[in-house]
């Protein structure tokens, strides 16, 4: 890989992360290619407050703000992604979105349409709001079926199953790989902030 970038946080970027967080990341990243090969289980949205870069996430305790330190001390692998080309207008003004968001639940069913937000169901909304209710990053059917196997994942099972219901097999939603991978993002891989 290429040697770290040095790069300045803008309002309304996209940072990308490869968290280890067990048998559901695992999961996450065997069906979910990011940017160039790359696999990412979590994004956030930048939110420049004064002279201190922060995260707008969405994590189990639910959409939140943390300090870019705290969202870095999880040691994944990170990426930042800037939008470019006719939406460079609309980064500012998703960072105001997401932050409409704050304190709503996480989405622990990944469902598009229930109020609760998952990480990159949020960076969904929020840039789908910052341009005037006109989809930014398409959504696209979601998959929780091994490619080897073409089986569910024992992990999803089980987890949808403790949930109550069904593994929303098809449903539409986003996720942070194919997040990565939009044609409206420059993405740097792992760059020094």
């Amino acid at each position: 890989m290429a040697a770290s970038k040095s790069m300045k946080l803008r309002t309304g970027d996209l940072i990308f992360q490869n968290i280890a967080c067990g048998e559901l990341c695992d999961a996450i990243n065997e069906v979910t290619e990011g940017y160039e090969g790359t696999h990412f289980s979590h994004v956030g949205i930048v939110w420049i407050d004064g002279d201190t870069a922060k995260v707008i996430e969405a994590v189990s305790k639910g959409v939140s703000i943390n300090t870019l330190k705290k969202f870095l001390e999880r040691n994944g692998e990170i990426a930042i992604g800037r939008l470019k080309g006719h939406v460079t207008n609309l980064p500012k003004r998703a960072a105001a979105e997401a932050l409409k968001y704050v304190g709503k639940p996480y989405d622990d069913y990944f469902d598009m349409s229930n109020g609760a937000y998952y990480c990159s169901e949020l960076v969904y909304y929020a840039y789908k709001n910052a341009n005037g209710g006109k989809e930014v990053f398409p959504l696209a059917p979601m998959t929780y079926l091994s490619p080897k196997t073409g089986k569910t994942f024992g992990v999803w099972a089980d987890y949808f199953k403790q949930l109550g219901v069904p593994v929303p097999e098809g449903k539409l939603g986003i996720n942070p790989g194919g997040l990565s991978r939009s044609a409206l993002l420059k993405i740097t891989l792992n760059p020094k902030l």
